[in-house]
């Protein structure tokens, strides 16, 4: 419906990383990314991406993420890049960070990409603390 808006480009990007279809994964990242006023971003993910697939556009995520400032990031984001590439105490350490700076973790239990970390007890222990039901 809205093709010059990024936010449905970068949910359609999580989608096919979901179904494991990278190629067009990365084609509406990108898309996302140059709508969102980041088209150096954008070209910066398709050599990650090219260089090594869909975990060197992980890394390259946290890349980012983690040199942007404290206004302009995630921390559920680089988690959940950081569960997906199964680094699983960088992922909590992240969530960790979320956690103390109140960030948005709404969706905690249904984020797809924290899936790897819902056996490990420190991900019970998190959500207790958030009062959320284990």
């Amino acid at each position: 419906m809205y093709p010059d808006v990024s936010m449905p480009h970068d949910t359609m990007s999580s989608d096919y990383e979901q179904k494991k279809t990278y190629d067009k994964a990365l084609q509406e990242d990108q898309r996302s990314l140059t709508l969102g006023g980041e088209p150096e971003l954008s070209a910066a993910m398709g050599r990650a991406y090219a260089a090594n697939g869909w975990e060197g556009v992980l890394k390259k995520r946290v890349e980012v993420y983690q040199k942007r400032g404290t206004s302009d990031y995630d921390p559920v984001a680089v988690a959940e890049a950081y569960a997906s590439l199964g680094e699983k105490d960088k992922a909590f350490l992240w969530l960790e960070r979320a956690y103390e700076e109140r960030a948005s973790l709404l969706f905690i239990k249904t984020l797809p990409d924290l899936d790897n970390l819902r056996s490990d007890a420190r991900y019970a222990d998190l959500l207790r603390r958030m009062g959320l039901p284990q």
